[in-house]
């Protein structure tokens, strides 16, 4: 147990240093890749390029480190959930709620022996009858949702 602990204390000091080998190699390329934006700005606009470097004090520039997040970190605030207003019934959907249980029953009777309804078969069956049904009667449940949808308003 005790041989594992330093291995594993090993492995831990092994990945730190390349983890900070890695940082390293990344500034060293931000810095190049900064100093070449800068050098090119220079030439272009006409400004001095030492005095642009100074100002951006490039040595003390700071990389992003991703991983673990450091202690000493405020936590953000948590938000409180909105309430949602529920959306208004459609005519579909109040003519699906009073027809559900003819096109159910139907359904289930035309199935073989053993076999499972699909809430999608009832889904599709209302669908296409909402579909073939006589405009008088869409119209007459397209009014009611428009009434309720008034009502709540």
């Amino acid at each position: 147990m005790h041989q594992t602990n330093k291995q594993t204390n090993k492995q831990t000091k092994m990945s730190s240093k390349v983890a900070n080998n890695c940082a390293q190699g990344v500034q060293e390329i931000v810095v190049k890749c900064v100093t070449d934006a800068v050098k090119v700005l220079a030439d272009k606009h006409g400004f001095d390029f030492d005095e642009a470097m100074t100002s951006l004090d490039i040595g003390n520039m700071a990389t992003k480190t991703i991983g673990k997040e450091k202690k000493g970190k405020k936590e953000k605030e948590k938000k409180e959930p909105k309430e949602k207003t529920k959306r208004a019934a459609t005519g579909y959907m109040l003519y699906s709620a009073d027809k559900r249980p003819e096109v159910k029953k139907a359904l289930e009777d035309a199935l073989a022996e053993g076999e499972k309804l699909k809430p999608q078969a009832v889904l599709s069956k209302l669908g296409a009858d909402w579909k073939a049904e006589e405009q008088a009667v869409r119209d007459k449940y397209n009014e009611q949702a428009k009434q309720a949808k008034d009502a709540n308003e």
